[in-house]
């Protein structure tokens, strides 16, 4: 991840982090809804524009996996170009890319490409079968977002990931001194 060169102020610092999102995002897991909400579907588009995830990453994956099966779903009514197979037919693949998403203990290290694909499907897709190969291959990859890099990204931007909460559990990093970006 490569640390932002835009200038620090208020109003690029909301574009990764804001309370009000971060308030929306959890009142929308803990409901239970299936849904997503326009504000909710605002953090899925700001990670899309810098592929800095600020949040739970628990709670952007209830996200995620909902957006995922809506827009493939969507796709897949206009467009059913998927094989018949019963091994390989839409549902048994859109099964394998939730499970896939459903792996990840922090961020996938494609976390902006599949925010992308999740925001903008129509803007390179009109295949669901296409789309449906570009969720597989965003999702294919082993690696996280490294803490490190994560911390440091965060830092660029003015925001302590500590607070957020946006490091997995199990990571102890020692970040009491400010990395240099």
């Amino acid at each position: 991840m490569e640390p932002v060169s835009t200038p620090v102020t208020a109003d690029t610092t909301a574009l990764y982090y804001d309370e009000d999102l971060k308030t929306a995002l959890e009142e929308f897991v803990n409901s239970g809804a299936t849904e997503v909400p326009p504000q909710v579907a605002q953090i899925l588009k700001n990670i899309a524009k810098t592929g800095i995830p600020c949040y739970s990453w628990e709670h952007l994956k209830k996200v995620l996996h909902i957006r995922i099966k809506d827009v493939l779903t969507e796709f897949h009514s206009s467009c059913p170009d998927c094989p018949v197979t019963p091994e390989n037919n839409f549902q048994s693949q859109l099964q394998r890319i939730l499970q896939a998403l459903n792996l990840f203990p922090g961020p996938p290290f494609t976390i902006q490409r599949l925010c992308e694909l999740t925001v903008t499907p129509h803007k390179l897709y009109n295949s669901t079968k296409k789309l449906l190969a570009a969720f597989e291959k965003s999702l294919s990859v082993s690696s996280t977002v490294p803490a490190d890099e994560l911390v440091r990204a965060l830092q660029s931007v003015g925001l302590d990931a500590v607070k957020l909460g946006v490091l997995p559990a199990a990571v102890e990093m020692d970040i009491s001194e400010p990395m240099v970006v």
